[in-house]
């Protein structure tokens, strides 16, 4: 699941009353704080609206800000809401596809007073797979949010244990006392447990005394405490176990889950590790499957390189296991009566490794990797990534278990559908922006003054200025008064004073390097362009980013 790209500007022809025609679904819409348009919204004090053109109704949406820390080079979610009550440059705003609505006239307003005699702010969201398909949120600013049914439930463990079950509208999940996924259901069945295993293999031969071959796995998370937080669109887990190995010893495995409408998802991506370590252990193999049940029979398999699929029902199939692309992200579908599975795996970056898929579907049992069965004592549609290596070790300073497994109470997919749910996942959502008044006015950030006075947006945007420069243009159809332009960092410090260059028919061009007054590289972030003139400020944000 990708971040957003934002488009912040004056959209070229005033349309409205547009029907929603984005036709994604189940993929979640996830907006970077740093390219959210504005970072001064207190969010506690606005609520999301989506409208219903046909019936002339607003809904309130289930909209969410979480709050992201980067610790170890990781990302991790402290549920909810920035620290300051604001959306920081790290923070995460989200909505699901679905929760979009129509576009509204601007004289179709929340019926409320006070959303009336203040601005709101138009999201419109289009597919860059395809332009066209768009749909809409607004937000309002509310002294109380609305009541907005969220997608999750929760049933806590028994003291001492992690065994609770998290629910969505789409799927029931469970997990072990030691906080390991042991249960996957679908709606239309919830007490049918589609999974056996999902499975997390490493292997390997170290000449340690008492260590020799060996294969650990998911049984050896241990004591895994766990705090679970809720939202409305993503809930997850802080889980905490430790995992021990011979000779090395417990080493901390902590990691979250993420719980969305439709999918979950394990990432520690990029964990440090020591490559001394790799070799003292002998590492040479990791294998990051999920091994459905008996429940599963009747469903086929695809991915990319078998796209006709093969039947689950536990008698082995000639498959391709050589991936098209190993640079990336791969999918694996699971579909049949009983519902979709559709796994999305991040392929690691190992030096010296061969990544291959890992697919074994026999009633018999066993394994492809040589590590030790676990689980029912059979495979039925055991799919994932193995990665391996005939050296005497990996060669790598970073792991990474990382993958998103969408649960859908949805019959008998194939693989096209597994294509296009891949393609929405792996590609960014566009966003346009726009502030509107009650009368109709459109207050947008790039101003335009009655005389005709137009700040086009900056491009490009993101900016890097190790390859471009950063230019926008105060358009005007006469000569004005001179003006310069001020960049302001977030903290409301001016980083830098731009002179104008006079263009055609007065209007002005202003650039940017990336250079504060005093010569110094600003740093990485947004940063507010603004231009003071005689009627009007005009202003405008944009990202810069090596």
């Amino acid at each position: 699941m990708k971040k957003i790209i934002l488009f912040v500007g004056m959209l070229s022809g005033l349309c409205f009353g547009q029907t929603k025609t984005m036709d994604r679904r189940f993929v979640p819409i996830i907006i970077s704080g740093s390219q959210f348009p504005r970072t001064d919204l207190r969010i506690s004090e606005w609520a999301a609206f989506r409208f219903d053109a046909q019936n002339q109704r607003w809904t309130a949406a289930p909209f969410q800000v979480d709050e992201v820390d980067i610790v170890n080079g990781q990302r991790k979610y402290n549920h909810v809401q920035a620290r300051n009550g604001h959306i920081d440059l790290v923070d995460e705003v989200m909505i699901m596809p679905e929760d979009l609505g129509d576009r509204a006239d601007p004289g179709q307003w929340l019926d409320e007073r006070q959303s009336r005699e203040e601005y709101r702010i138009e999201l419109t969201f289009s597919d860059p797979l395809a332009p066209d398909k768009k749909g809409w949120l607004y937000l309002y600013h509310a002294t109380a949010a609305p009541a907005v049914s969220g997608y999750h439930r929760y049933s806590p463990a028994p003291a001492g244990t992690a065994a609770d079950t998290a629910r969505t509208r789409s799927y029931r999940l469970g997990r072990t006392p030691d906080g390991w996924i042991d249960f996957i259901s679908l709606a239309a069945a919830p007490k049918k447990n589609l999974l056996d295993r999902l499975k997390l293999r490493l292997s390997g031969k170290s000449f340690l005394p008492g260590l020799r071959r060996y294969t650990y796995n998911e049984d050896m998370l241990k004591d895994g405490s766990s705090t679970y937080h809720s939202g409305c669109v993503r809930a997850f887990h802080d889980q905490r176990p430790s995992v021990s190995f011979p000779v090395v010893g417990a080493l901390k495995a902590d990691h979250q889950w993420e719980y969305y409408p439709y999918s979950f998802r394990i990432g520690a991506s990029g964990i440090a590790v020591q490559e001394s370590i790799l070799q003292l252990i002998g590492l040479n193999s990791i294998r990051q499957s999920l091994d459905l049940s008996v429940h599963a029979v009747g469903g086929r398999f695809y991915s990319a390189s078998n796209p006709g699929g093969v039947p689950i029902d536990g008698n082995p199939e000639t498959i391709a296991t050589k991936l098209q692309q190993t640079d990336g992200a791969q999918w694996l579908l699971a579909s049949g009566p009983w519902g979709t599975i559709e796994m999305i795996v991040e392929c690691p970056k190992i030096r010296n490794a061969a990544v291959s898929l890992y697919y074994h579907d026999n009633q018999a049992g066993g394994t492809l990797d040589g590590s030790i069965y676990t689980g029912e004592k059979r495979s039925l549609g055991d799919m994932g990534l193995w990665v391996h290596t005939k050296k005497s070790n990996l060669s790598t300073d970073r792991l990474s278990i990382d993958f998103t497994c969408y649960l859908i109470n949805e019959p008998d997919h194939n693989a096209a559908f597994g294509r296009r749910l891949f393609q929405w996942d792996q590609n960014d959502v566009m966003l346009e922006y726009q502030e509107q008044t009650h009368s109709a006015e459109l207050v947008d950030p790039d101003g335009c003054t009655s005389d005709g006075r137009v700040l086009q947006p900056g491009a490009p945007n993101p900016f890097n200025p190790q390859r471009s420069t950063w230019q926008a243009v105060l358009r005007a159809p006469a000569a004005g008064p001179q003006t310069e332009a001020r960049i302001y960092n977030l903290f409301g410090q001016c980083v830098a004073v731009l002179a104008p260059q006079a263009t055609d028919q007065g209007s002005k061009l202003f650039r940017w390097d990336g250079l504060a007054s005093s010569g110094a590289r600003a740093p990485d972030g947004l940063y507010i362009l603004r231009i003071q003139g005689p009627e009007q400020t005009f202003s405008q944000r944009f990202l810069l980013s090596r």
